[in-house]
This record gives C-alpha cells, sequence and structure tokens, in this order.
C-alpha cells in the first residue's frame, strides 16, 4: 500500500461501520494505528446502528459481549424518531434521481443523526457522499477513493 496523508480528525467523527473494517484489516497497518490514536484522543463516536452492525459481526457471544463493552465507552450520538424522520425526507431527496433505492436504511439514518448533531461522518463509501449531496452532512472520507482497494 502507497503511504497514506492521514492527518488527525479536527473534531469528533462518527466512525462508520465501513471505516471500523478497514481500519482492522491487517493489510493496513497504518490505518489502524491512526485510528486508535483517533479513539484515544476521544474523536471516535458511534450511534445505534453502527454498534448494531459491529456487534452482528462477532464470531460468537464471548466476542460479542466484548464488542458492545468496549464500544460502550465511546461517545454516542442519539438516533432518536428525529433522526429517523430526517433519514425519511434524505430519501424521498435521493428519490428525485432514483438513489434512494442504492442507498442503505442504516447509513441515511446515520446520516439523519450526524446532520442533527453538527457531527462529521468519517467512511469509505460513496452512499454518504451521495446523501451529503441532498443534505447538509459534512463528512470525511477515511482515505481516498479507490486508495484502498
Amino acid at each position: 500500500m502507497a503511504e497514506l496523508d492521514l492527518p488527525p480528525l479536527a473534531t469528533t467523527h462518527v466512525a462508520d461501520t465501513g471505516v471500523w473494517i478497514w481500519v482492522r484489516d491487517r493489510r493496513f497497518p497504518q490505518l489502524r494505528s491512526w485510528f486508535d490514536a483517533q479513539v484515544r484522543e476521544g474523536r471516535i463516536a458511534v450511534c445505534a446502528p453502527i454498534v448494531l452492525e459491529l456487534v452482528r459481526g462477532a464470531p460468537n457471544p464471548d466476542a460479542a459481549a466484548r464488542s458492545a463493552e468496549r464500544l460502550r465507552i465511546l461517545r454516542h450520538v442519539p438516533c432518536g424518531d428525529e433522526a429517523w424522520t430526517r433519514a425519511g425526507a434524505l430519501q424521498l431527496e435521493l428519490s428525485r434521481s432514483g438513489e434512494h433505492r442504492c442507498t442503505p436504511v442504516t447509513d441515511l439514518v446515520i446520516a439523519a443523526a450526524c446532520e442533527m448533531t453538527g457531527i462529521p461522518v468519517l467512511h469509505h463509501d460513496a452512499d454518504f457522499e451521495r446523501i451529503a449531496a441532498v443534505g447538509t452532512l459534512e463528512h470525511r472520507w477515511l482515505a481516498p477513493p479507490g486508495a484502498l482497494g
């Protein structure tokens, strides 16, 4: 892998599930070091849909419990009824171009929660770019698109 320029996050970001997966990929130790430093500095947050996705990926009950416990210490962005309502509005905006069909509901809820709290999302997929185009979502790619393979 070419050396990536990964400046520290200036503010807290909600790390999307895909980020967690990429930074744990053994092919990219630089990503893991960078991400772990951001966690230690308190710049990584989560929300309920991300926690559910990460715990779902655990291979057994013990690993699921450990994962849930570790994630509990991070800042949690609320995903209440207002976030679901905003997610629906974002989905309707995406429907104007037909992009609502290729945008996961989970990503819409995460984006809505981030919009409502003013906390940017850290991601590595085009879904958040698409959502940002129709809303006010602030976002940052983990690495430039295509840089990780």
